[in-house]
């Protein structure tokens, strides 16, 4: 009798063991770009810059994958990528013909350049994490590589990811040169009109958890 006991007890600790092992592990989720968002702002400067307007944007295209390890964050990793083709124009102020210029000339050479680079990609290299704060949110520092018009460039995001009903929820902003990038900031009339070389760029990303056993 005490002899089954004590079996049941062992096989109870090690099945709590194996959840607790299988909680822990290291968790896949594919990034939804309809269940987030990514907005870029750049403002304007210049003598004249009162006859000019800042310019937000919306990333409609997007897509990547996390690898959410909570016990080791190391461990974790995010690849990120947008279409560049797909970023937006949103300006409420300006008018339908304007912003169609505006629109033609960031897909141009002179800006993004679409052609010849149709995608801004961020892949992580390290992932450290802070104690969770009073709203359960994962404070975290993900340094990676932000590739942009084909100039690679190290940085630094400081994120908060919630887990919440089996997603993961990350938000964030970072800015980013222009320059740094190989882009030469929007200028006319000797400077009097220009934008600046930072753009701002908020983001709320939404991702699922990936079925057991999906090709990684």
């Amino acid at each position: 009798m005490q002899a089954n006991v004590a079996l049941s007890i062992l096989i109870l600790l090690g099945l709590a063991h194996l959840t607790a092992r299988a909680d822990d592990a290291e968790k896949r989720f594919t990034i939804d770009d309809k269940a987030g968002e990514v907005t870029l702002a750049v403002k304007k400067k210049g003598a004249l810059k009162a006859f000019a307007h800042d310019h937000d944007m919306v990333a409609k295209v997007y897509t990547g994958a996390i690898v959410w390890a909570p016990t080791k964050p190391a461990s974790s990793k995010v690849q990120f990528e947008i279409d560049t083709n797909q970023i937006i124009l949103v300006d409420a102020k300006m008018s339908d013909d304007d912003k169609a210029d505006v629109q033609k000339r960031m897909r141009s050479a002179d800006v993004l350049d679409v052609a010849k680079f149709p995608k801004l990609t961020f892949a992580s290299v390290n992932v450290e994490a802070q104690a969770k704060d009073n709203q359960g949110r994962t404070p975290l520092t993900v340094i990676g590589n932000l590739t942009l018009h084909g100039v690679t460039r190290l940085c630094k995001l400081q994120v908060l990811l919630e887990e919440s009903k089996g997603d993961l929820v990350v938000t964030g902003e970072h800015t980013i040169q222009q320059s740094f990038h190989g882009i030469e900031p929007y200028s006319t009339a000797f400077g009097a009109i220009a934008v600046e070389d930072d753009v701002s760029i908020k983001f709320k990303i939404v991702a699922h958890p990936e079925p057991q056993g999906a090709a990684k």
